[in-house]
This record gives structure tokens, C-alpha cells and sequence, in this order.
């Protein structure tokens, strides 16, 4: 009997945590993005499309093939794994035996944000809970991960990359008492299910755990190196099986790194979007890859915490647990978030828009490289700042000075970033998508053709990406070109000579192929007008030039 009130007593604030998370995203996303047939809200945003097309490609591939990541009808000769489309193989995989039931069209990344939420709140009350005993600080703690500006900002682009959870779950599993065995494995597997650019962070919070724990009980150095083992394997044989690997090495090679940087002063760069109050800082961050603005409250947060620090007479509050338990925890901590803030600069230091210094780490390239977006290693200093930020308040502050400062800082954070949740709201309108592609053409030539290639493939975002990947998605054609996060280049260029050859006369168009011509010399056109027989349909529709291969003109459309 009187074990009841304790297990409920035990769900009052992950409940809580739970509402309030739920929350946030109703009030940010809305009703329509848990809506399986609601796809409109995907298609006017810059990297959703992406997204969403590369699972409606996946899902129509064998059931039966490997790697199972395999995406044949996105790209052609050129596809890859659904990795590449950043379509989160987790939801891909788990759902595509199911495809033939599901309504067409149907998404999944609504969930998945939910899903984001939820997981956000839960890792950050853990983190909390291991701080403090109390319930209404722990509360306040992982809301202040929920409305984290990194966290939140992800949600305007892309959808795998707002899996910050990892990052909590990493650093709980970095300062809980007892180490995460089966936790490390299992959070290894899922991120090789959901986005790749999380394995540095959670890769050197596995290793700094293992020598943290190492230093004060050497008997568990055998299992906790067995965990990494495992760990490591498993992710090894994850990525292969979905395909990461049909990407050669030099495939993974992104240039660029300057552009996709992060700044000295990235934790108070607000970037006008996320602060009131704040002045825009003049920094080179073109692509916002290096924002990580702490958030006026965890400011306000930090000064006082120190101090506080400086002059409080106790440095542990009564009855708390002691925050992040030794000192060896405080140092490999502050080492790792110094190391990836370093790594996050890339090549080129910069305080402002100034270039302080620059560097060359050409022997380590191989292992930066598939990282383009460089600045997001500074998600990791960025939770650990968090992290120390409470920690220090929680030894410092007594409990109601505790919760009356986080309360007030939390709500100055919230208010000053109000500009923020109305831009986020626009970003999940669901406004109809139309396609520029209206002519009677593209219905019946849908009919005839199971492929689609462009003169010549791209895999960036151009301006024809959209409506012909979207046609070729929504009638289950394959296209050779598509927006990838990364590509094979050889396989590209042996794509590139293949259509030079159909224009140089040396092969046909093939029959069961639809080419469309955007290549802006529009020598390129004429010479692809002039290899079109008697019977096949070349003109320009809807914008596009199309050469429709033994395109039977007198059932259907004339030939106008």
C-alpha cells in the first residue's frame, strides 16, 4: 500500500518535463506535422524536401537488398543510402517492410521531432536529477535544455541534426554514478541510425568516461573497455549494413570547412533571431552552422553562478548530491568542451570578424573532412557550459534562492526569444505545395517512362531540383539527380560521360527514360534537340526542356 505514493510521487516530473515538452512542439510545429499524410509543411523549407522525398524514394526499393540503406531510385546510377538524404534510417528501416500499408503520400518527421522533444526534456531532467533532489529545480533544468537556441534552431533545417538527446544521454551517462554498460551500446547504435555527425561528441564522451572512472576504480577498466569495443563494433557493422559505406572515402570529403565554422564568441553571438536584448555580433557565419548562442538566461545564469561562487560562505548545499562527481570529471570535462570548441574554429580562428590565427591539419583531414559543417562540434562545449552552468548555481545557491533565480532567468530567456518561436511557427505553415509542372504532359509521360535524366546531374540544390524531384518522387520514377549530403564523384563523372555520349551520337536515348535538359549553355539543348529521332518529342514545357523518347503523339498530346 504505501508503495503507491512513492512510484506516482516518481512520475510527477517526468510528467511534467513530459507536458512541457509536448508543448513546445504543438505550440512550435502544430497539429498538422503529427499528420502522416500532411506533407505540404516539408516542401517549403530548404532541407525538409530532402528529407521527406528521400524516404518516399526508399520506400518503394526491395525489401530484400543490401546494404538495406540502399537507395536505387534516388539518384540511379548515382544513389546511395538513405543516409545521405539525411532521412533518418532509424524511422526509414523501421517502417519500410510496412510501406504497402501505409497511405501515399505519408511522413514520418513530425514524430520524429515529437520524438526529439520528448527525449530532450527526459536526458536533460537525468542530467538534473543527478545535480539536485529537487523537483521543481530539476524541472526548470530541462526546460532550459528544451528552449536551448542550438536545439530549437535545428528545427528550421534539419530534422536528424535536431537529435541533441545524444549529446544529453552522453554527458547523463558521463556523470552518473555508475556506468552506462548496456547505455553506451545502445546509444552508439541509434546514432548510426539518426545522423553520423553526433559520433565525435558522444565517441570522446564514451572514452573520457571510461578514463574518469578508470583513475578511482581500476576493476572496472576490463568491462567498460568491452563496452567500448562493442560499442565500436556495433556502429562499424550498423553503418555498413545501411550503406554508409557505398560512399568512397574521397566521397566523404567535404571542402569548406571556413564556411561552416564556429567563432570565439559563438556562446554570445545571438544573431538578432534569438535575442531582444543582445547585440548581433559581426562574425563571418554566413550558414549559421557555427551559431550557438547560449540564450540570455543561461547568461544571466553564468554571472551569477560565478558570483555567487566567489562569495557564497558554503560550497555544497545541504541534502543535494554533489554535482558531476569529482574533480577528474570537472577536468576531462572542461578538456573535451575546450577541444571541440578548438576543433569547431576550423583552420581559421577568428574573435569577431577578425582572423586571429591559422593552421594546417592536413594530416588529420581524413578525420575531419566528412565533417564539413565544422561548428557543430560546438554542440558539445555547449551542453557542458549548460551543465556547469547549474552545477555551479546548485553549489552555490541555497534552494530558494536556487529556484527563484532559475525561474526568472528561464522566463527572461523565453520572452527574449520570442522572435524566435514566431519564425520557428511560420516554418511548419502548411500552405499547399504547387508544382510549376501543370502541362497534361507530365501525367501521361509518367505513364510511359519508369526514369528520369537531367542534362546534367547535380547534387546540390539548384533551381530544378525541386519540381522535377518532387515529379519523379510522387510517381515513383527513378531520377539521377538529387540533393545529397554526399556522393560518390566517380560514379558522378561516369554519369556525366554517359549523357555526353548520347549528345556526341555515340548511344541512343534510352526508351524507358525521360531526359530533361537545365544545363544553361543552351549549346547543350541544341545538341540534345538534334539527337531526337522523328519519334521522339523534344520541346520545352512548363520551363523545362524535355526530350521525350518515341513519344507517340497521335494518342495523347500534339507535338506543338
Amino acid at each position: 500500500m504505501t508503495s503507491h505514493p512513492t512510484n506516482f510521487a516518481k512520475l510527477i516530473v517526468p510528467g511534467i518535463v513530459g507536458a512541457i515538452a509536448c508543448v513546445l512542439f504543438f505550440a512550435i510545429c502544430g497539429w498538422q506535422a503529427l499528420n502522416p499524410v500532411s506533407t505540404d509543411w516539408l516542401m517549403d523549407n530548404y532541407d525538409f524536401p530532402q528529407h521527406y522525398m528521400g524516404w518516399e524514394f526508399f520506400r518503394y526499393a526491395p525489401l530484400w537488398q543490401f546494404p538495406i540503406g540502399k537507395n536505387p531510385l534516388c539518384g540511379l546510377d548515382l544513389s546511395n543510402s538513405i543516409v545521405f538524404t539525411d532521412s533518418m534510417p532509424f524511422y526509414a528501416l523501421l517502417l519500410h517492410p510496412f510501406h504497402p500499408y501505409l497511405p501515399f503520400p505519408f511522413q514520418y518527421f513530425g514524430t520524429a521531432i515529437l520524438i526529439c522533444f520528448i527525449a530532450q526534456g527526459f536526458f536533460g531532467m537525468r542530467i538534473a536529477q543527478t545535480m539536485t533532489q529537487s523537483r521543481v529545480a530539476v524541472v526548470l533544468i530541462a526546460t532550459y535544455f528544451l528552449v536551448s537556441p542550438i536545439f530549437l534552431w535545428r528545427l528550421d533545417c534539419q530534422i536528424a541534426a535536431a537529435n541533441h538527446w545524444i549529446i544529453l544521454a552522453g554527458l547523463w551517462f558521463f556523470i552518473r554514478p555508475k556506468f552506462a554498460r548496456i547505455g553506451w551500446v545502445v546509444l552508439f547504435f541509434l546514432t548510426s541510425l539518426l545522423n553520423y555527425y553526433f559520433f565525435p561528441m558522444i565517441g570522446v564522451l564514451l572514452c573520457g568516461d571510461i578514463a574518469n572512472r578508470a583513475i578511482t576504480d581500476r576493476r572496472q577498466l576490463p568491462q567498460m573497455l568491452l563496452t567500448f569495443t562493442v560499442a565500436f563494433v556495433t556502429t562499424l557493422l550498423t553503418l555498413y549494413v545501411i550503406g554508409v559505406f557505398m560512399i568512397t572515402s574521397s566521397g566523404m570529403q567535404m571542402p569548406s570547412h571556413e564556411l561552416f565554422r564556429a567563432n570565439l564568441v559563438t556562446p554570445f553571438d545571438a544573431e538578432t533571431l534569438w535575442t531582444c536584448f543582445m547585440p548581433n555580433l559581426p562574425t563571418r557565419n554566413p550558414y549559421g552552422e557555427g551559431f550557438g548562442y547560449l540564450g540570455t538566461g543561461v547568461i544571466l545564469l553564468l554571472l551569477i553562478g560565478i558570483a555567487s561562487r566567489l562569495f557564497a560562505k558554503r560550497s555544497v548545499v545541504a541534502n543535494e548530491p554533489t554535482p558531476i562527481n569529482t574533480k577528474h570529471s570537472v577536468i576531462f570535462l572542461t578538456i573535451i568542451a575546450l577541444f571541440f570548441w578548438f576543433i569547431s574554429l576550423s583552420y581559421k580562428i577568428s574573435f569577431l570578424q577578425y582572423n586571429l590565427a591559422e593552421y594546417s591539419y592536413d594530416n588529420f583531414r581524413p578525420l575531419i573532412a566528412p565533417f564539413r559543417a565544422i561548428g557543430r562540434l560546438f554542440w558539445l562545449p555547449f551542453y557542458i557550459i549548460y551543465v556547469g552552468v547549474f552545477a555551479l548555481l546548485i553549489r552555490a545557491l541555497p534552494h530558494k534562492a536556487l529556484v527563484s533565480v532559475l525561474s526568472v532567468a528561464l522566463m527572461i530567456q523565453v520572452a527574449d526569444m520570442h522572435k524566435a518561436f514566431f519564425f520557428l511557427r511560420d516554418v511548419f505553415h502548411d500552405d499547399p505545395y504547387t508544382s510549376p509542372l501543370q502541362d497534361p504532359f507530365w501525367n501521361e509521360a509518367a505513364k510511359k517512362y519508369t526514369k528520369i535524366r537531367l542534362f546534367f546531374p547535380s547534387t546540390l540544390r539548384t533551381p530544378s531540383w525541386l519540381p522535377i524531384s518532387y515529379y519523379a518522387c510522387m510517381n515513383h520514377m527513378g531520377i539521377n539527380s538529387f540533393r545529397f549530403a554526399r556522393f560518390d564523384r566517380t560514379i558522378k563523372e561516369q554519369e556525366d560521360n554517359r549523357l555526353w555520349e548520347i549528345l556526341n551520337g555515340k548511344r541512343p536515348y534510352d526508351s524507358d527514360t525521360l531526359y530533361v535538359f537545365t544545363h544553361n549553355n543552351p549549346k547543350v539543348w541544341e545538341a540534345g534537340c538534334k539527337r531526337a529521332s522523328a519519334n521522339d518529342l523534344a520541346r520545352e514545357i512548363d520551363g523545362f526542356k524535355v526530350v521525350a523518347p518515341n513519344w507517340q503523339t497521335t494518342t495523347t498530346l500534339s507535338n506543338k
